[in-house]
């Protein structure tokens, strides 16, 4: 008889091991602090890094225009050529393509 006690002991020691063993791995794999979810945290970090490269990009783009518009003749250039300002006693020709297309 104590053979066949001590035998069904082992076997309820191995599956209780085995459900410990496979709950342990689910709980591992899913819930708040998973596997899972370290990747999904490892995905975001990457992508937020690639953001915050690009907008220190555009920051040294944007702090490199500042500068240039601490020069007076950048800023007559930026006004005649985009805002299309002149001088009162300037007299400005508007010309008007012609189309070779009817």
């Amino acid at each position: 008889m104590k053979i066949s006690a001590t035998g069904n002991y082992n076997s309820l020691f191995y599956l209780a091991a085995f459900f410990t063993f496979v709950i342990f791995i689910g709980l591992s794999l899913g819930g708040q602090s998973g596997l899972i979810q370290l990747w999904h945290l490892k995905k975001q970090k990457e992508a937020l890094m690639t953001q915050n490269r690009i907008l220190q990009n555009e920051n040294l783009f944007l702090r490199i225009e500042q500068k240039s518009l601490d020069n007076p003749k950048t800023i007559e250039h930026l006004a005649r050529e985009i805002l299309g300002f002149s001088y009162p006693d300037e007299i400005v020709l508007i010309t008007q393509e012609i189309s070779t297309n009817e």
